[in-house]
């Protein structure tokens, strides 16, 4: 940008650190701690990654797991302003249930 201000409507500029990588938006149950920095890592110069969390209860059961799903819409609202080529529900809990 040339520092004269912008029209009303007129797109921004993407940021040069993801300009024209895909998009990927990543939602992640609320207690997560690990795969923000290792997507980010896998990813980095391949995709644009953004993150928002899933409301979760708590303890991994069924129930939990289920009432998770109440959540999903919320989180991807949050990510529908950087318009995202994917959506990635990582929700690797659900992997323990038998």
């Amino acid at each position: 940008m040339d520092g004269s201000p912008r029209r009303l409507g007129e797109p921004v500029a993407q940021p040069t650190l993801t300009a024209g990588l895909t998009r990927a938006g990543i939602m992640l149950l609320d207690a997560d701690l690990s795969l923000e920095p290792e997507v980010a890592a896998v990813l980095r110069g391949r995709a644009g990654v953004h993150f928002s969390r899933v409301k979760y209860p708590g303890t991994v059961t069924a129930e939990s797991l289920t009432q998770a799903l109440d959540h999903l819409e919320d989180s991807a609202a949050l990510l529908a302003h950087v318009h995202p080529s994917v959506l990635i529900y990582a929700c690797t809990s659900g992997s323990f249930m038998g």
